[in-house]
C-alpha cells in the first residue's frame, strides 16, 4: 500500500516490518512479539491513515493497538497533545475517570502515533431499541470531564470552524446553487455573532464529536478520533453530538437528547451553553454543504436543501436569542 504524502504507509502495512518496529516501540521489557496482523480502518489519501494491529506476545496473549499515520511534524505534535490529555485525566488517582485512548509511542520514522485500542461498541452501531438513555448519559459524563481538562491547545473561533467543516465553502455553495444564497447568508450572520463581544470562554473540546467517535463499554463512554482537539466553546461538541443523535434516531431522539443535556448540565452546572443554537446551525450547515459535493445526486441535493432549511430556522432562533440578551444580532 502506497501514499506519496504518507511516507511510512508502505512499511506500516508490512506485518513483518511492523513486528520489529512494534517490538521496539512498545518497550524492551515486554516478551518477544510473536506475530502481527494489520487491518486498515480508514485512509484519507495524503492526510492520514488509521491501522489496527493485532499483536500476539510470547506467553502473554494478544492485544489490539491502533496506529495513526500523519504527515510529520503532525504526528509528533499530536502525540504530545494526547499525552497531556491522558496525563491530566489520570491525576488524582483516577486513571480510568476519562475514556480516551492511551498514547503508547511516537514512531518518528513512520510519522505514526500508537494508541492502546479502547473497548466497546461504536454508538452508531447501536440498534434503535438499545438503551440510548444510559448511553447518552455515559457520553455526557465523559464530555463534562473532558471539557474541564486544563490542557493547552490551539483556540479556534466560529469562523475557523466554518472554514474547516464547510466543504464546499459557503461562497462556493452559493456560486453552485444561487437560490440558496439567502439561507446560507442568514446562517453565516448567526454564526458570526458567536465570535463577537462576550463570546463564551474556551474549553478543551473534541472538535468533531458524533456517534462514530464514541465507543460504549458497559456504563462507560470512550472518545476516539481526537484529531480535531482544540480549545473552543463546549457547545461545539454538545451540538455536534445532538445533531448526530438526531439524524440517527429521527423522532426517537427527543428523550435521549433531553437526557443528554440534563446530565451534562448536572455535571457542569456553570456552563450555560448560550451559543448552542448557533453551533447546531453550524452542524446542519456542514452536513448540507457535504450533500452538494460533486458528483451530488438529486437525492443528496434534496437532503442538503432540507438540512440547510433546518440550519436557517435554527440560525434565526440564535439571532433572536442574541437580541434578547442585548446583542446587536437580529433575524432579517
Amino acid at each position: 500500500m502506497n501514499d506519496p504524502m504518507l511516507a511510512g504507509l508502505e512499511t506500516a502495512t508490512d506485518d513483518g516490518a511492523m513486528r520489529a518496529i512494534l517490538s521496539r516501540a512498545l518497550g524492551p521489557e515486554r516478551p518477544p512479539l510473536r506475530a502481527v496482523r494489520h487491518s486498515v480502518l480508514k485512509h484519507a489519501p495524503g492526510k492520514h491513515c488509521v491501522i489496527e494491529y493485532r499483536i500476539e506476545w510470547e506467553g502473554e496473549g494478544s492485544e489490539r493497538v491502533i496506529g495513526k499515520l500523519y504527515r510529520e511534524p503532525r504526528a509528533a505534535l499530536r502525540f504530545g497533545q494526547l499525552q497531556r490529555v491522558h496525563d491530566h485525566a489520570a491525576r488524582g488517582g483516577r486513571p480510568d475517570a476519562l475514556g480516551v485512548p492511551e498514547p503508547l509511542a511516537h514512531v518518528a520514522e513512520l510519522g505514526m502515533v500508537l494508541l492502546r485500542a479502547v473497548p466497546g461498541t461504536e454508538l452508531s452501531r447501536l440498534d434503535a431499541d438499545a438503551d440510548w438513555i444510559g448511553a447518552v448519559r455515559a457520553v455526557a459524563d465523559n464530555l463534562a470531564h473532558f471539557h474541564g481538562l486544563p490542557v493547552p491547545a490551539d483556540t479556534r473561533s466560529m469562523a475557523d470552524h466554518v472554514r474547516r467543516f464547510c466543504r464546499p465553502s459557503a461562497s462556493e455553495l452559493i456560486a453552485m446553487r444561487p437560490h440558496l444564497a439567502n439561507s446560507v447568508e442568514n446562517v453565516l450572520r448567526a454564526l458570526a455573532l458567536v465570535d463577537g463581544p462576550g463570546a463564551g470562554a474556551a474549553s478543551l473540546v473534541h472538535g468533531d464529536l458524533g456517534l462514530g467517535q464514541v465507543l460504549l463499554s458497559g456504563s462507560r463512554a470512550y472518545f476516539v478520533d481526537l484529531d480535531g482537539l482544540c480549545r473552543s466553546h463546549p457547545a461545539l461538541d454538545v451540538a455536534n453530538f445532538l445533531i448526530s443523535l438526531r439524524l440517527r434516531l429521527g423522532s426517537l431522539s427527543a428523550e435521549p437528547e433531553r437526557a443528554f443535556i440534563a446530565r451534562y448540565r448536572e455535571r457542569r452546572p456553570r456552563e450555560a451553553l448560550a451559543e448552542l443554537d448557533a453551533y447546531q446551525a453550524l452542524a446542519y450547515l456542514r452536513r448540507a454543504a457535504a450533500a452538494f459535493r460533486p458528483p451530488a445526486s438529486p437525492e443528496a441535493e434534496a437532503r442538503g436543501e432540507r438540512l440547510l432549511a433546518i440550519a436557517n430556522w435554527i440560525a434565526r432562533a440564535a439571532m433572536e436569542a442574541e437580541l434578547a440578551r442585548g446583542g446587536s444580532g437580529g433575524a432579517p
